[in-house]
């Protein structure tokens, strides 16, 4: 519980549930492989992929500018 009384996460249980063949989506009693499947990828859109991904490249340009024993960094495998 956050300090404004409301929640961030919240949890259903659903017991004793049938669902038709027909309405299956997937194989069966597969859903948990599923759902984390799918979680996996939603918490990567607030994870800054992007950005990170930029200030990669912008590294990777810096080391390539940067020499170590004669050698650009971007090649050393130590900082690699």
């Amino acid at each position: 519980r956050l300090l404004d009384g409301s929640y961030e996460v919240n949890e259903i249980w659903f017991d004793n549930v049938r669902v038709p063949v027909a309405n299956r989506v997937g194989d069966e009693n597969a859903g948990w492989t599923y759902a984390k499947y799918l979680l996996g990828h939603e918490r990567t859109n607030i994870a800054g992929i992007g950005a990170s991904q930029r200030e990669l490249r912008r590294l990777k340009q810096m080391a390539a500018g940067i020499e170590r024993d004669g050698r650009p960094l971007l090649e050393d495998a130590v900082f690699a």
